[in-house]
């Protein structure tokens, strides 16, 4: 199988559509200027699963310099002064309203942002020195509602399942649960489960398997994912069978959708949280996500030659490969980042 796929995978092709998306994005990706660190986020990590930062010899060749990266991420880290909103620190998106601009009001961290600019940060070795962690986990205090859902900015913003997840990833990076109310988290994911076993992004809504991965993952991050199941009889069954049901031969996010790619990873990382992996049919999935492969590199959201690839069903896709190809380097599916350097960082503390 290994030798089949690495001569399957398109290697040479996947690292240079990466390195262009790192450089110069699409003309279609401009209404994503404020979510472009996400954008960096997954061309990074991409390029790590792929193994092009092994070597010296492709940041030569491919024009890569990690330090102008850490750089530039930097220098979106919102930097509060006193007269600053108590919401305002972390990370933004991009630099669409200039670098550095100190106390102004629309300036402010995005749940989002701050997560991607810590995984992208440790993955390209920063050792997270200059990253402002108090004023970071002080803002999460006001950014959490009363429910226990985060909204993503303090200007009054969507809240769901995926800005508990960034709360729940930068307060375990950074090693610091003090700005948060865990125990309300908790009861805000509980809200969120539905009928077959799953989570909705909010409460009272579909099941949906990006939302049920946020989920999920946040109670593993808190070490909440066993005393969760013991306080409900039969969830776990119950979201192993809702997660194993979702694989056609690639997998859907809900029920009576068609497959697409990224849901290999978040419903493949969810059942990898709980240890069940293997219920699913991964030679299956892992022809059906092969199947979606781009000769210009990148993976597309569905089987489909006319289909284009896009960064992110290119990260996730690799990201679900990463788990079961020893050629590729793995993702740590709790924190959606490199294991490896995410283990090097913490060892080096």
């Amino acid at each position: 199988m290994s030798s089949n796929f690495e001569t399957e995978f398109k290697r040479v092709r996947h690292i240079q559509y990466f390195v262009k998306c790192l450089k110069t994005l699409p003309s279609k990706h401009a209404a994503l200027d404020t979510n472009r660190l996400t954008m960096v986020h997954f061309a990074v990590q991409s390029l790590e699963i792929v193994g092009f930062f092994d070597s010296q010899e492709n940041l030569k060749t491919y024009s890569i310099s990690k330090e102008e990266i850490i750089e530039w991420i930097y220098s979106l880290q919102v930097i509060s002064s006193p007269q600053s909103p108590p919401t305002s620190a972390g990370f933004i998106g991009g630099s669409f309203l200039g670098l550095n601009v100190d106390g102004e009001y629309y300036n402010q961290g995005h749940l989002a942002m701050t997560y991607s600019a810590l995984c992208t940060l440790i993955t390209l070795g920063d050792d997270l020195k200059r990253v402002h962690r108090n004023e970071i986990i002080s803002a999460l205090k006001y950014l959490q509602l009363n429910d226990g859902s985060f909204q993503c900015v303090g200007l009054g913003s969507e809240y769901d399942l995926r800005f508990v997840y960034c709360a729940c990833a930068i307060c375990h990076i950074l090693e610091d649960w003090s700005g948060v109310d865990q125990h309300a988290m908790i009861q805000y994911i509980y809200s969120c489960k539905t009928y077959d076993g799953a989570l909705s992004l909010v409460p009272g809504q579909e099941c949906h398997g990006g939302s049920t991965y946020c989920g999920i993952a946040s109670l593993a991050l808190m070490g909440a994912l066993d005393q969760s199941f013991y306080h409900f009889n039969g969830w776990k069954d119950d979201l192993i069978r809702w997660c194993v049901s979702r694989q056609i031969e690639g997998m859907q996010g809900r029920p009576n959708k068609l497959e697409d790619t990224c849901y290999s990873y978040w419903i493949g990382a969810t059942l990898k949280i709980l240890d069940c992996e293997n219920y699913l049919d991964r030679d299956v999935l892992r022809c059906f996500v092969m199947a979606c492969q781009s000769d210009l590199g990148g993976f597309s959201k569905v089987r489909d030659e006319y289909h284009p690839p896009d960064l992110l069903h290119s990260f996730y896709s690799l990201a679900w490969l990463s788990f079961s190809q020893q050629e590729l380097n793995p993702i740590d599916c709790m924190l959606g980042m490199s294991r490896r350097h995410f283990l090097s960082f913490r060892k080096k503390k």
